[in-house]
């Protein structure tokens, strides 16, 4: 029973760190994409 609990912890873990690889640099793009349009260009 303890392989079956190490092989949910593991699926777990591996779609956590897919949503963070997903999530980070969505959050980045718009948070870059916003400063841009708010700072006037020369």
């Amino acid at each position: 029973m303890s392989s079956r609990l190490t092989q949910y912890i593991l699926i777990a873990m591996l779609f956590l760190r897919l949503i963070r690889m997903i999530i980070a640099p969505l959050v980045f793009a718009t948070l870059v994409g916003g400063i841009a349009r708010a700072v006037p260009s020369a």
